[in-house]
């Protein structure tokens, strides 16, 4: 299949009946419930497209491996309600599992161990994540006032 985008619409329908208690919380917070939800996609999209091995070539902007829509809900589900305050009390057992299966597909997921489908339409080389290296950084040197002159 191919790399999909999540939506807010298709997170929201992961907690249907959870989502008015969650949205008036958000409010509550001074917080918009829909804001909330598209920055946990945005970084569950980034953390499961930085965990895509090199080899295999990432799809475009905000896709993610169809493969790994399952987690990404569990990831998403459990980022959103944490964000909430006074909410955890719907992390029930089976969510959490979730939560914990998600993150162990992340770690094999960066290890190789599951077998991905390139996407149909790949992203630009400069979108491609980034593989273990450092980052050399320069020390600073001051700037020369020329004030006064």
């Amino acid at each position: 299949m191919a790399w999909i985008t999540p939506t807010l619409d298709s997170c929201k329908r992961r907690i249907p009946k959870e989502w008015p208690a969650l949205s008036s919380a958000a409010r509550q917070q001074g917080e918009d419930a829909d804001t909330i939800g598209q920055e946990v996609i945005d970084t569950q999209v980034t953390k499961i497209r930085g965990r895509v091995p090199m080899h295999v070539p990432l799809g475009e902007a905000g896709t993610i491996p169809d493969e790994m829509q399952d987690s990404f809900f569990a990831l998403w589900v459990y980022g959103f309600i944490t964000k909430l305050p006074g909410m955890k009390s719907l992390l029930d057992e089976l969510r959490v599992k979730a939560w914990e299966n998600a993150n162990a597909e992340l770690t094999a997921l960066s290890g190789g161990k599951i077998q991905l489908v390139p996407p149909v339409t790949a992203a630009p080389d400069n979108e491609q994540a980034a593989g273990p290296g450092i980052e050399v950084a320069h020390e600073a040197r001051p700037v020369q006032s020329f004030a006064g002159l």
